[in-house]
């Protein structure tokens, strides 16, 4: 989903994932496990544990993370790390490699810029 605007939206427990560059999928909460399956090959999973939210994906993706305050700190097994902030209801995305991107949502869906 890298380079595309994006937006999700949860219907009937399930989140329904449409990016600009024809990345869709979904993502469904079962037991406390978050199942993620993408058209692009890509699936996996997120499980959070009191406020750390562990993701491990099929392409090799592997890290986790932390919600301290309004800030949720991101650490990745590929050498990504960065910090989410939100203020109202907008996010900000910030990463070492100087990238960045926002989500706001608005009625229950929520809209990716520059993801």
């Amino acid at each position: 989903m890298a380079n595309a605007n994006c937006n999700s939206r949860n219907i009937g427990g399930t989140t329904y994932h449409n990016c600009s560059d024809g990345t869709s999928g979904t993502s469904r909460t079962i037991g406390g496990t978050t199942y993620h399956n993408f058209n692009d090959g890509t699936s996996g999973s997120s499980r959070s544990i009191g406020n750390t939210t562990y993701h491990n994906l099929n392409n090799g993706v592997s890290g986790n993370s932390r919600s301290i305050g309004n800030t949720t700190y991101h650490n990745f097994d590929n050498g990504v790390s960065g910090n989410s902030r939100s203020i109202g209801n907008t996010t900000y995305h910030n990463y070492d490699d100087g990238s960045s991107s926002t989500s706001r949502s608005i009625g229950g869906t929520t809209y990716y810029n520059d993801w």
